[in-house]
């Protein structure tokens, strides 16, 4: 359950110009989830879908294959009708995404590609940088039913162009991710460059997580090495960034994470593998569990509850419990962060 006082500071209305802002701002989350339910035709999803039962268990196969491969990238998908998504970023990127493949595959929705273009530890700055530049600085894969197939280093037009993406995905790098002085101008910038890639892709966000309480990270310095300061900074540049630019679709991952370090899952590491980066096992997992929520489930009315996916790796391996925990927690909040 999310706590109190986060719902508090998602709707906190401090003066009648912000009221504004919401009423404005509700209106285009409408407009995003008519978009997304508008997939559903294209993409074959009805509410008979039921989650399929495969007996296999799954480890971390999602790590891309390291090709250093240069020049533009050719699309051979056979793929007409899918939910097209791609997702801007880096090594949480990574993080958010390396179960979401399988995810999909065990709940027997065939019809939907994701590409990611990563670069590790880069902010939004820099893909601004790089996407005027256009030089070929992204590492781009692209999913398989079981994980990411490298399609080799490329520059950002190409990765943009690789298919007619309905969603695309940012974030910000986690050590300024809780500092929205450092997302703008970029942000809109990119934005702006996006669209003219892709002028009916639907933009969104993957809200990054706090690092765990005895994290050596050096950018925990501008947190006090304060977890709780830190998280409540990323919610904090989140709400301001709905406010003051037309993203209105956010993947809580943040919020899931900091939910399960209540719970009896929550380890030394605090479901990271170092500090900051998602655990191989649970983590990943519940990361994953909510891009499926948010993205996924407008658009085929399939939830990850009951989604039979397990995965033995790091250091809180998810099992039929941890599995159930990490679906119903993600369920809760991303019901609550959107009002529902």
């Amino acid at each position: 359950m999310v706590q109190e006082r986060n719902l508090n500071f998602y709707f906190y209305l401090s003066s009648s110009m912000i009221v504004r802002r919401i009423i404005i701002k509700s209106f285009k989350i409408t407009l995003l989830l008519l978009f997304l339910y508008s997939l559903q035709s294209c993409c074959g999803g009805n509410d008979d879908y039921n989650i399929i039962d495969l007996s296999e268990q799954n480890g971390d196969t999602n790590k891309p294959d390291n090709s250093d491969e240069q020049g533009e990238v050719k699309n051979d998908s056979s793929h007409t009708k899918t939910l097209k998504i791609l997702a801007i970023g880096n090594s949480f990127t990574e993080d958010g995404t390396a179960y979401l493949p399988s995810l999909i595959k065990k709940s027997g929705i065939e019809d939907v590609i994701i590409g990611k273009m990563v670069v590790g530890g880069t902010s939004l700055q820099y893909h601004y940088t790089h996407a005027t530049n256009n030089d070929s600085v992204y590492a781009f894969s692209v999913s398989t039913e079981n994980g990411f197939k490298s399609q080799g280093k490329t520059n950002f037009s190409s990765c943009l162009l690789y298919d007619t993406w309905d969603i695309i995905i940012m974030q910000q790098v986690s050590h300024l991710s809780g500092k929205y002085n450092t997302y703008q101008p970029y942000l809109n910038n990119l934005i702006k460059i996006i669209h003219g890639y892709q002028p009916h892709a639907a933009i969104g966000w993957q809200m990054t997580w706090a690092y765990s309480s005895t994290s050596t990270h050096s950018g925990f310095i501008y947190y006090e090495y304060n977890q709780t300061v830190m998280y409540e900074a990323i919610l904090n540049a989140v709400n301001q960034m709905r406010l003051e630019t037309d993203i209105s679709l956010i993947i809580p991952t943040g919020v899931v994470i900091q939910e399960l370090r209540g719970t009896s899952i929550c380890n030394d590491l605090e479901l990271t593998r170092d500090g900051y980066h998602l655990d191989y096992g649970a983590g990943r997992y519940a990361a994953a569990c909510t891009w499926f929520e948010t993205l996924i489930r407008p658009v085929f009315h399939i939830g990850v509850k009951g989604n039979t996916l397990r995965a033995n790796a790091g250091n809180v391996p998810v099992t039929d419990d941890v599995a159930l925990l990490c679906q119903e927690v993600t369920e809760n909040v991303v019901r609550n962060y959107y009002g529902n």
